[in-house]
């Protein structure tokens, strides 16, 4: 699966690159590009470097020009102040957001060294990456399907375009002009930015410079709050079901798509539906076919299968030497013996052959076995896409690691009742509502780390002016000399105390996230 998706991705830098070449030949000129509109304003200029996209315009200064006119004009004198307003409540959602991003850092970095000390651990146990940062690690292909990687970028960009929005709306209610607005792309990461003039922000009084740097954050957790009252309210799931979809969620999944060039492609078509993964009935709750698919089971648990004994007992063991296979036979145990069986008619045939719980239920000379761990048997009952009219269900047996399935066969509760509604569509929207509010908040959280090249950063700064009367850092400044940049009484006593607490701040944070970082590449070897 990897080798794919790296040829697929190498081809499309290659690509990126012969066209961005082709553009600066036609131009007569190498890069970047600069593609201009017939009125000569508007520009947009693409940068490529290795596998590094920037594209930047100017296309939308127009209407921030527009905008920022119309809040300084006297008529919309009632929306400045409830703007101003609005993202005042937005500074202190800021301060609340960077206290809490430092106390996570904070306490991650003491879980994890905490965890070192437990030496009964092994060192080649499967590490909770969730001590990492405040959400689970989604990687898809290996915590999640591959196939939530289109969706999870798509969240990743929209969120930071609502980041972005608001820092250039509130650049308009202080008057700023925006040079550029654009969007990168490093190697599979999207990013969207808006560029202010420096001198117009370090112009600005502390507490609007405030404004302007919480406004993306702030946007970022008005989104995440929506979402969660959209998540709590189910309002994606009545949509869909007003829009023609039917809710089979107390019969099973319905198996939206088989990852291509998978086995189960062949024998699972999509729209049908899974009623029982072995014994489990997928009815009810949502997290039952990854958790049961995920986790290690203990094949005692589950009911296991009438044979005669003398031909159990009397099969070979070959079977049962991991990774070897003879022929159809799988290695099944009763508890104490293990032996070969054919599990193709024991298993796919539940009408034919009797369950037990334990020996003594069978008849005479015959013993209950089920499937040994080194069997990697999987039961999955399906109805198939016609199974209205024939009301009969059918049984799949795979051989092979559960997490395959798991990976390869994306699932839903939803399923059109016409044929001409997509079957992807609920469980698209379903997957990217889920990203888009796990990037809303981390984008959230982690641009408010006072760490450099984040909002955080430039927060604090205003904050400490905002709190030392508007002194600000002279040019002349030398943070490692150690001078007051040229101030003299109070000013100087409130200069070095504000240099003072930045570096502490930025330092101690900038050494708790490098912690972080070496510590969960040290718990993850």
């Amino acid at each position: 699966m990897l080798a794919p998706a790296v040829i697929v991705l190498c081809l499309f830098w290659a690509l990126i690159h012969f066209v961005a070449r082709s553009l600066s030949h036609r131009d007569g000129s190498l890069l970047p590009t600069n593609t201009r509109t017939r009125a000569g304003r508007q520009r947009i200029k693409v940068q490529v470097e290795w596998v590094h996209l920037k594209i930047e315009t100017t296309s939308w200064n127009h209407y921030h020009d527009a905008l920022t006119a119309q809040l300084a004009s006297k008529r919309y004198h009632a929306q400045q102040i409830a703007l101003k307003l609005f993202y005042n409540v937005g500074v202190v959602f800021g301060i609340m957001g960077m206290l809490c991003a430092m106390g996570l850092l904070v306490w991650s970095c003491a879980t994890m060294v905490a965890g070192l000390g437990r030496l009964e651990q092994p060192r080649l146990a499967k590490r909770d990456w969730g001590t990492i940062c405040p959400q689970s690690m989604k990687i898809p292909g290996v915590t999640v399907p591959f196939s939530h990687l289109v969706p999870m970028l798509a969240a990743l960009f929209c969120s930071q375009v609502i980041h972005e929005l608001g820092h250039a709306i509130s650049g308009a209610l202080e008057s700023i002009p925006i040079q550029s607005a654009g969007a990168t792309f490093t190697l599979i990461i999207p990013s969207a930015f808006v560029a202010f003039p420096t001198s117009y922000i370090d112009a600005l009084k502390p507490l609007a410079r405030a404004r302007v740097i919480a406004a993306g954050p702030w946007h970022n957790a008005i989104g995440w709050i929506i979402l969660v009252v959209i998540g709590w309210l189910q309002l994606s799931y009545h949509l869909m079901t007003v829009l023609g979809y039917q809710d089979i969620s107390d019969i099973g999944r319905v198996v939206i798509s088989v990852q291509s060039g998978a086995t189960l492609r062949d024998y699972l078509p999509r729209g049908s539906i899974i009623t029982m993964v072995d014994d489990l009935r997928l009815s009810g709750d949502e997290e039952t076919w990854a958790s049961y698919l995920t986790k290690p089971r203990n094949p005692m648990e589950m009911m296991g299968w009438c044979v005669p004994g003398p031909a159990f007992l009397d099969s070979p063991e070959t079977c049962c030497v991991e990774d070897v296979s003879v022929s159809l036979l799988s290695c099944f145990t009763n508890g104490n013996e293990q032996g070969c069986v054919d599990a193709v008619p024991l298993l796919t045939k539940p009408k034919e052959n009797i369950r037990c719980q334990a020996d003594f239920e069978c008849s005479a000379k015959s013993l209950c076995v089920r499937p040994d761990t080194v069997a990697h048997l999987l039961r999955l009952t399906v109805r198939f896409p016609d199974w209205k009219e024939h009301d009969e269900e059918d049984v799949i047996l795979w051989r092979g690691p559960r997490t395959e399935v798991w990976q390869e066969v994306e699932i839903g509760i939803l399923r059109p009742r016409i044929n001409l509604l997509p079957l992807w569509l609920p469980s698209l929207l379903f997957v990217f509502e889920g990203y888009l509010e796990m990037a809303m908040l981390s984008l959230f959280l982690f641009n408010l780390l006072p760490l450099p090249y984040l909002d955080g950063s430039q927060l604090l700064d205003a904050l400490l002016d905002l709190v030392g009367h508007g002194v600000i850092a002279p040019d002349n400044y030398d943070i490692e000399l150690g001078n007051d940049g040229g101030y003299t009484g109070d000013a100087a006593l409130h200069w070095r105390w504000k240099s003072t607490a930045r570096r502490i701040v930025r330092g101690g944070t900038l050494a708790a996230f490098a912690a972080c970082i070496l510590l969960g590449a040290w718990n993850a070897v």
